[in-house]
């Protein structure tokens, strides 16, 4: 199993990183420990609200289906993604 938010950071500056965190309304660090899934046991599972603002923040490169289980089993996400 991937992780596409850890995948996405690791490729970004310092101030990248800041700036993303400063987006999706967290610190540089927080934004680490959220990337490396510390609480989850390395498995990115984020509260829907936190995987939207960074699906915002990416530009869609991250998608909140991705992070956040509740999102990939929604009905609503997976036929809006379907009529994009």
């Amino acid at each position: 199993m991937t992780n596409p938010l850890l995948d996405y950071t690791s490729h970004l500056s310092a101030g990248e990183k800041r700036h993303l965190a400063d987006a999706v309304g967290t610190t540089p660090a927080g934004l680490h420990q959220i990337a490396h899934a510390y609480r989850t046991k390395g498995v990115l599972s984020l509260t829907p609200d936190l995987a939207a603002r960074i699906e915002a923040a990416t530009g869609g490169a991250v998608l909140r289906e991705q992070c956040c289980q509740a999102c990939g089993r929604c009905d609503l996400a997976m036929k809006a993604r379907s009529e994009a």
